[in-house]
Formats: structure tokens, C-alpha cells, sequence
């Protein structure tokens, strides 16, 4: 009996402290994606304040493993692929510790992030098939002048395609709209499309310290932010991460839009057709794009 009632005593302590550790989210079973948070404690402030603060170790961690190199360097990019799933890595962690645990009205983390199954066809396909409406003008002319965007896939092979293609598109849509948008959506509702993609622009204003012009920078700034607008809607209505990565990696693949070599084409006109017809019907699909909850 004593045996007994030692016995039942030790599980029901075992019990209570599991129930504490399940409270506070610090429990041995609990994982990363396992409690439910959110982010309705932070106000604006406090979530813009987080979402510089992950935009500037973004952007420290990829030059802190790569100083004493040029960009081109293949030493330099391999250094840089490991650095950005480093803050790719300490971004998600910092979105956990930030997180309040909610049991009733919060999210896993994984769901935060887009990483989940459900619409995952709908939230993966959509907003890819939308992006290749919008580079209609731009597909056809290449392959009509003997470009194929599977010239440029091969290039995967290599440390830069690589790096253009995969890891880039990985890291900056997980650290700029996976990570920041959840921490925004709260406190600023819908207008956090508008807000995040600009950490998303300033951020690439770092190449200016490798001797990039400035001009050139304020470009990059221009069409990063506007992307970044496209990509943090679909974001906000898909709640998928893959639909983003990969349109920002058909988007890499297939560079600005040569819009100077249009009239040098054997049919001038219906290229520039195709050009308006995809941004004319781009618009109405991304105005379409499903609310997947």
C-alpha cells in the first residue's frame, strides 16, 4: 500500500509539473510547431521594432560570413547560402520567443509561417501560374528568339544559380513575409502588406557598400518593394509559404522583363500585346487570389 500511494503521489507530481510545462510552452513534449501563439500582445510599434531588427540580422549574418570576398567569389556565395539559413533559422526562433502562448485563438508556428498542408495545391500553384500570366510577353519572347528559362534551371548547378534560384527565393520570403507578417497582421490588419516589403527594399540597399551605384540601388529598391507587395498579398490571402517561394524564384529566373528589345523582334507588336494582355490579366487573377483560412 505504501508502495501504492508512493507511486500515485510521484505520477500526479509528474502530471502537474507536465500540465505547468504545457502552460508556459516549456513542457518536454512541446516543440516549435507544437504550441499555439500569437502576436495580439504586440502593438504596432513593438512589431515594427521586431521586424528591423530581423531585417538587420538578415543582412549582418550574410556579411559577417562572407567579409574579405567579392560577391561573385564562389567562396563568397557558399559562405552566404550557410549564412542565410542561419538567420533563416534564428528568425523563426526569435518569432517563437516573441510569440505568446494561446491555446485557444493562436496558431502553431509552423501555421504562422505558411508551413502547413492544408491548400497547400490552391496556395502553391495559384500564385505561380499567376506570375507565368504575367511574364506571357516575356516567356514568348525568348523562346521565340531561342532563350529558354530552362537554360537558366540548369544553372542550378552552379553556386550561383543556386543561389539566385533556391536560396535566395527560401530565405528572403521566410525571413521577409513568413516571419514578419504574422508579427504585423495583429496590430496593423491588412496594411501589414504594405509595411513589410519595405524592409523587404531597404534591405537590398546593402549592395551600395559593395560599390553598387547608387542609382542602381534605388531601382532595386523600386521594383524589391513592388514584388514584395505582389508576394505579401498572396501571402496574406494564401497563408502558404511555397506559392511565394517559388514565384520568387520564377521571378529570379526570369530577370527584369526586356522591354527595350521589343521593337528588335520579328513581331514587335504582338509582343508588346502579350506584355499588356499579362499585366492587364495578372491584376484581375491577383485580385482573385483564394482566401485559404
Amino acid at each position: 500500500r505504501e508502495r501504492l500511494r508512493a507511486g500515485g503521489g510521484q505520477d500526479r507530481g509528474m502530471a502537474s509539473s507536465s500540465a505547468a510545462g504545457a502552460e508556459g510552452g516549456l513542457g518536454p513534449a512541446s516543440s516549435m510547431c507544437g504550441d499555439r501563439i500569437s502576436f495580439s500582445h504586440l502593438t504596432l510599434l513593438p512589431a515594427v521594432a521586431v521586424c528591423a531588427g530581423l531585417a538587420i540580422m538578415f543582412v549582418l549574418t550574410i556579411h559577417l560570413f562572407s567579409r574579405g570576398f567579392t560577391r561573385e567569389d564562389p567562396r563568397c556565395i557558399k559562405r552566404r547560402l550557410v549564412a542565410v539559413c542561419v538567420a533563416s533559422a534564428l528568425s523563426a526562433l526569435v518569432l517563437r520567443l516573441v510569440g505568446q502562448v494561446d491555446e485557444e485563438q493562436g496558431r502553431t508556428l509552423c501555421d504562422h509561417l505558411g508551413l502547413r498542408w492544408r491548400g497547400i495545391v490552391v496556395g502553391t500553384l495559384y500564385p505561380l501560374l499567376a506570375h507565368m500570366v504575367l511574364f506571357m510577353g516575356p516567356l514568348v519572347q525568348n523562346i521565340t528568339t531561342g532563350e529558354s528559362p530552362w537554360d537558366e534551371i540548369k544553372n542550378c548547378r552552379n553556386v550561383q544559380g543556386l543561389r539566385n534560384l533556391v536560396f535566395a527565393p527560401l530565405s528572403e520570403e521566410f525571413v521577409f513575409r513568413s516571419c514578419m507578417l504574422p508579427l504585423l497582421l495583429p496590430s496593423a490588419g491588412s496594411t501589414a502588406v504594405w509595411i513589410a516589403p519595405l524592409f523587404f527594399g531597404i534591405a537590398h540597399g546593402h549592395h551600395f557598400f559593395a560599390g553598387v551605384p547608387l542609382s542602381n540601388i534605388i531601382v532595386q529598391f523600386t521594383y524589391t518593394t513592388l514584388f514584395g507587395w505582389i508576394v505579401a498579398f498572396i501571402f496574406y490571402r494564401t497563408r502558404h509559404f511555397c506559392g511565394v517561394a517559388l514565384c520568387h524564384a520564377f521571378c529570379n529566373l526570369m530577370g527584369l522583363p526586356g522591354f527595350g528589345e521589343v521593337s528588335s523582334h520579328p513581331t514587335p507588336r504582338f509582343i508588346g500585346f502579350l506584355y499588356v494582355a499579362g499585366l492587364v490579366l495578372f491584376s484581375v487573377v491577383l485580385f482573385y487570389t483564394p482566401t485559404i483560412a
